[in-house]
């Protein structure tokens, strides 16, 4: 049997440069640790694989919910001649048993450089549409989405505070995309499903309208005169509807002539004014009118002809700018 190595030999004087007995019991612990290092990280990744399976399935289970809505939010607004939703798609959704009034907010989108960014289409605007849900106010909305608008519909009582860090977000979003914000519209409270496809309307005729008037957003109560237009084609063939002879206007040739009419108009038909907005004398502007009774005839300014003008000169406008 080997002799035993005395223990002054193992361990030395302190001090000596040899192993110590507390550097042994140090290097002992050490393996325990190393052995349980080993065993926390294979733990912790067992952790960290569990927890991200069930942030899959959340998302998943997510994405089914707002595809339900989106799926529903879809039929109630559906065209007046589309059947009512199943009840089935209805199911118990307590924003529909209208014991508040409901409207509907519309935003549509358009990409900021044509060609350019994430093409705008059902499945991109699904995609905005899941990223932002968390923005809205939560039981007291019903979110879905077209191929390039995203529509909320939200209890009337929710203030429009309530609604701004969700318009904030769907911005961010769309940016992201390389797309932006092209007018937003409410429509009226409603008490019925009815009711509510008809505030569907409404909502994406007011944003179509805000964007053309370059506002950034609008109700259907602040649409004024431009209501007029509602249901109406926005087309030449309306233009000459509403003042036959208005069409000629628009000849590259007459642009003058429009834009002083235009201002004639703002003015009241205050001539003074109407120059200084035009930055022209008003003699210059006199001989556009009389250059615009020759285009138009002589009545142009009577009556019913000068209403259907202006009525036309401003579907122009909105025709022009969307």
């Amino acid at each position: 049997m080997a002799d035993r190595q005395p223990a002054s030999d193992r361990f030395g004087p302190s001090g000596c440069g040899k192993t110590t007995s507390l550097q042994i019991v140090r290097e002992g612990l050490g393996e325990q640790e190393r052995g349980g290092d080993v065993d926390d990280i294979a733990a912790a990744a067992g952790t960290a694989s569990a927890i991200a399976e069930l942030l899959h399935q959340q998302s998943q289970s997510t994405a089914t919910v707002l595809d339900r809505e989106s799926q529903l939010v879809s039929a109630l607004l559906a065209p007046p001649h589309e059947s009512t939703p199943p009840a089935e798609l209805l199911g118990d959704e307590p924003l529909l048993r209208f014991t508040e009034p409901a409207s509907v907010l519309t935003m549509r989108l358009a990409p900021i450089d044509a060609g350019g960014g994430e093409a705008i289409d059902a499945r991109a605007m699904r995609g905005a549409a899941q990223e932002v849900a968390y923005a809205r106010p939560l039981g007291r909305s019903l979110l879905g989405h077209g191929n390039d608008t995203i529509h909320l519909i939200v209890s009337a009582e929710v203030h429009a505070d309530r609604l701004r860090p969700f318009r904030h977000a769907l911005a961010q979003a769309a940016r992201r995309r390389g797309w932006m914000l092209q007018g937003t519209g409410t429509g009226g409270a409603a008490a019925t499903v009815d009711e509510l496809r008809r505030s569907g309307m409404q909502s994406s005729y007011a944003a179509t309208v805000a964007h053309a008037r370059n506002i950034e957003q609008l109700s259907w109560n602040e649409l004024g005169a431009d209501l007029v237009f509602y249901g109406l084609p926005w087309t030449m063939e309306t233009l000459e509807i509403l003042f036959p002879g208005a069409s000629r206007l628009f000849d590259a040739d007459n642009t003058l002539i429009r834009e002083s009419l235009d201002a004639y108009f703002d003015c009241g038909g205050d001539t003074r004014r109407a120059a200084a907005q035009l930055a022209v004398h008003r003699t210059t502007l006199y001989y556009r009118l009389d250059r615009a009774q020759q285009l138009l005839g002589e009545d142009w300014a009577q009556g019913e002809r000068r209403a259907g003008l202006q009525l036309a000169l401003r579907l122009a406008m909105l025709i022009r700018n969307t």
